[in-house]
């Protein structure tokens, strides 16, 4: 028959457990008869003369320290030898199952970090150059400019014999043609470890004359057909045509491309991560 304390607490005979009597000894604290004093200093056992389960408590950590240590040992070695079946079920292994392998392997702060390189970026600092000259065409030339003057008699027009309404003159000057890039223009992509640069066709960046070099020959006025400023200015328009006729049968627009590659391949080698991690190669636009 259980007794009162066994009853649930809805149940009209259960009692409550009594109030323990401060007075008696709790049976769960041991006799300090029983207690055994090993002797141990105070720093290590903080002050408690009763050192019985703290040894207790010591004995074990060894234990525990070990079986952690097992655990991380046995996790470790299944990463590595699930990530060397997987490398040979690709047909191909990461790195040798050496000492010094492994230990690179686990310890990657060890090893200099990869740089990497920021394509964009370098993209956008050589567009900041806007134009890049990489030739430069010197000349001397002198050419002539002529201009007969047509005159209209009752709806019939006839040139005066003997070229008395021609006028003209030769006109001599130094110049300096300068081609190079539109840097705009001008792109880069990485595929793989080759990097790549798209040149663009080169072109005129400028032409100019220098003015103390003008000269003038053999000038002759038409009648009624005088020279006139703007015939000045067309006899030099037509020198700086022909200049650049010269200029490109010189090949100066070969030479600036070929000196472009050359300059950018020396400023993009000098850029930290470029020589070593990409190979740099130059695509040209399709001639027109």
């Amino acid at each position: 028959m259980p007794s009162e304390r066994d009853y649930p607490t809805w149940h009209p005979d259960y009692e409550p457990d009594p109030e323990p009597d401060p007075a008696e000894p709790d049976p769960a604290e041991p006799d300090p008869a029983e207690r055994i004093d090993y002797p141990r200093d105070e720093a290590h056992n903080d002050g408690n003369r009763y050192a019985r389960h703290d040894d207790f408590a010591d004995s074990k950590r060894p234990r525990r320290l070990g079986r952690v240590l097992l655990a991380i040992g046995m996790l470790l070695l299944g990463l590595l030898g699930g990530a060397t079946l997987a490398t040979v079920a690709l047909g191909r292994l990461v790195f040798p199952l050496t000492p010094g392998a492994i230990w690179e392997y686990l310890t990657p702060s060890r090893t200099a970090p990869q740089q990497t390189v920021d394509i964009l970026a370098i993209q956008e600092h050589l567009r900041e150059i806007s134009e890049l000259a990489t030739a430069t065409y010197a000349y001397s030339i002198m050419t002539e400019f002529t201009e007969v003057q047509p005159y209209e008699v009752f709806g019939y027009e006839f040139v005066l014999p003997f070229d008395l309404g021609a006028k003209g003159f030769w006109v001599r000057f130094n110049g300096e043609i300068k081609v190079g890039f539109d840097m705009y223009q001008v792109s880069l992509y990485a595929i793989g470890d080759t990097l790549t640069i798209y040149v663009p066709h080169a072109k005129i960046l400028s032409h100019e004359i220098a003015q103390n070099s003008i000269q003038y020959f053999y000038e002759r006025q038409g009648w009624l057909n005088p020279l006139e400023g703007a015939n000045y200015e067309q006899a030099k328009a037509l020198g700086m045509v022909e200049a650049v006729t010269r200029m490109r049968e010189a090949g100066t627009y070969a030479l600036a491309t070929e000196n472009f590659e050359t300059q950018i391949a020396a400023l993009l080698l000098a850029i930290p991560g470029i020589a070593d991690h990409f190979t740099i190669e130059f695509n040209h636009a399709v001639a027109p």
